[in-house]
Formats: C-alpha cells, structure tokens, sequence
C-alpha cells in the first residue's frame, strides 16, 4: 500500500500549529498514518523510488525556515521567564508581536495587533492556515532521477502535526512527495530517518538504484 508520506491530521484552523497549545491547550492533535494490519513499520518500508511523485535521497540540511519551533523556547528568549500555565491576552499577543519576521506575513502581524481581547486573538489565528517549516537539505546520493544539488523541501512543525524533526547539519535519508504543482513534502509516515539510523533501508536502495 503505497502511503502519503506527509500524513493526516484532523486538526486544522491554527496558525501556528505548536502556538496552539498557548491558544487552546485542550485541543487534541494527532498524527495518523494510513497503513495496513500487518504491514512492515513505517521506518522499515522499501520507497517505491519508481513513482513519479516519489523524491527519494540522501541530504545534510543547510537551512530551517523557522528555525526554531519550540515555542517553550522561544517564550523564554523572549521573556526571560518560563511560559506560564495559562497565558493572559497581553502575554499571548505581545508574544506573537516578537517572534520573528519569519512567523508572520505583514498583514497577519497587523491583525494579531489589533485584537482587543484573547477571544479576539484567537478568532484572527484560528482564520490562518497551518504553517509547514521550510527545509533546504544538500543533495548527497539520490535515487531515482534528481539531481544532486540544493532542494527545498516541506513538513510539519512536529508536536502531533507529522512534521519530521529536522535539525541543521544532520544527514537524512528523505523519502518525500511531489505534488502537482512541484511542492516536495515528507512527514514522519514515511520512510524518512537519519541516514545513521536507516543503513539497511539506503543498501537496498543503492542495489535498485544500480
């Protein structure tokens, strides 16, 4: 059964999908790949490097866009304190005012702006779709018919969304797929794993790639 290697989520609407906890901490996010009783474990599946949607490779990652997804995190750098349990308006708005440029267009920063009550900030972040991180990685050895190179490629934030936790400078086996419009996606219901991690899988890719 051939699988999306982007998965499935029933939970849509927010803007940031981790800045969903600050907004509506009860809400359940999921992450559910498609597959069939008594199929192999995603990590162990062979990609079908023949698909023409498949993109298939092995890449070091040059560039996150964000960089950082972990709002935790961020609320401290911002703050210099933990986030709180439950934030008040003023603490969730002027923390979306301070991220950065990259975690807002213009006009969604001008709208968080001008909400005047938490209900309100809500309101506006719930219109927004759900943001994916921007992944460049360096093309090492690839299977199939690409070229070696630079390559963008999309996936969810993490937490619950699908989204593969890609960090700078590590090695990647991506197994991704390419939509009608050429936007590569890879998710964690798929082969994709660090290189280390995922020998036996690139052996045997090698051996169909021959």
């Amino acid at each position: 059964m051939a699988l999306d290697p982007r998965g499935s989520c029933g939970f849509v609407g927010a803007l940031l999908f981790g800045m969903a906890l600050f907004l509506a901490p009860g809400v359940a996010l999921c992450c559910t790949c498609a597959t069939v009783a008594g199929s192999p474990l995603l990590a162990e599946q062979m990609p079908d490097i023949q698909r023409k949607d498949s993109v298939v490779f092995v890449g070091v990652v040059e560039r996150l866009v964000p960089e950082i997804v972990d709002f935790d995190l961020l609320w401290r750098r911002i703050f210099r304190e933990e986030r709180p349990a439950d934030p008040s308006f003023s603490q969730m708005r002027n923390f979306c005012l301070r991220l950065p440029a990259e975690y807002f267009t213009s006009v969604e920063r001008n709208q968080v702006g001008a909400a005047k009550t938490k209900a309100e900030l809500d309101a506006v972040l719930e219109k927004f779709e759900r943001r994916e991180r921007r992944v460049t990685l360096r093309i090492m050895e690839t299977f199939g018919p690409h070229r070696r190179g630079s390559i963008l490629v999309y996936t969810g934030y993490g937490g619950g969304d699908c989204g593969v936790d890609f960090e700078s400078g590590q090695r990647w086996l991506v197994v991704a797929f390419r939509d009608t419009h050429g936007r590569i996606s890879t998710g964690i219901c798929s082969a994709t794993g660090l290189a280390a991690e995922r020998q036996k899988t690139i052996k045997s890719l090698r051996e169909l790639n021959r």
